[in-house]
């Protein structure tokens, strides 16, 4: 329960971060709590934010929630439910109804758009960049999926498992979803994966690489293809059982064969 409590202040870090949006927020809350007896939009939006702060803080439904909801590094998203940005609104919009004089109520206004500006960062700044191409991924996804997709219709294969290293690992399945992953970015995330998927992650992220557990796991899982930094243990893949199918980019493409692997037990 104590861990829950921990994720919880966290998340709650993690979702205001260190600008004055958070000030705001208080602000508008505190202002709610003080305003007149007669607004009912008040008992609304209180009533509102301590239910959300027992369910949010209490470390029963906050551990249910993370364990079973939603996810632990994930647990910020509660404050989606939150109309932060409407009582800010409501506090602002509120505050310059009361002022008398057109004048004051622009400058207010003016005031206010300033405040909020400042309150975060230029949007296209870290949260955008240039796209490679119209499927918006990195541009050696088509390609590796186009490639494995070719392979497998040569050879008769119908379930294409793949793979990957960890840069890939969130974009494959977004091109061709027929492609079948041992885990996504749950492991990324540290989450529960099944024991074979969790053997394989750590084999692949092994320095140096576990061939060993990283091939007999891959045949018993039936993922045929393996995508690799480009000539890393190149070697030590193909006598493994690994063949060289194609590379682009930063990446090498590799078909195991699995009836070399059929009976083996690790």
């Amino acid at each position: 329960m104590r861990e829950a409590i921990l994720q919880a202040i966290s998340s709650y870090r993690i979702f205001f971060g260190d600008g004055i949006y958070l000030t705001l927020g208080i602000g508008a809350v505190t202002y709610l709590a003080v305003k007149g007896k007669g607004d009912q939009k008040k008992h609304f939006f209180l009533g509102f934010l301590l239910l959300f702060s027992f369910i949010y803080l209490c470390p029963f439904t906050a551990h249910v929630i993370m364990e079973y909801c939603i996810g632990k590094n994930v647990y910020w998203r509660m404050f989606w439910i939150v109309p932060v940005t409407v009582l800010i609104a409501y506090m602002f919009a509120s505050m310059i109804s009361c002022l008398g004089r057109k004048w004051q109520q622009c400058i207010a206004i003016f005031g206010i758009c300033l405040a909020i500006m400042q309150s975060g960062i230029f949007i296209y700044r870290e949260n955008f960049s240039e796209r490679q191409n119209r499927y918006k991924l990195y541009m050696e996804i088509p390609v590796i999926c186009d490639l494995i997709e070719e392979d497998a219709g040569k050879y008769g294969i119908t379930e294409k498992g793949l793979i990957v290293v960890n840069d890939l690992t969130a974009q494959i399945r977004q091109y061709d979803a027929s492609i079948r992953m041992p885990y996504g970015r749950n492991a990324l995330r540290n989450e529960k994966i099944s024991k074979r998927a969790s053997d394989i992650y750590a084999a692949m992220n092994e320095d140096p690489l576990d061939v060993n557990t990283l091939v007999v796991k891959a045949a018993d899982g039936k993922y045929q293809y393996l995508v690799f930094y480009k000539e890393a243990y190149r070697e030590e893949l193909k006598r493994a059982g690994y063949e060289l199918i194609g590379d682009v980019g930063n990446y090498d493409i590799y078909r195991l064969d699995l009836e070399r692997y059929s009976n083996t037990k690790l």
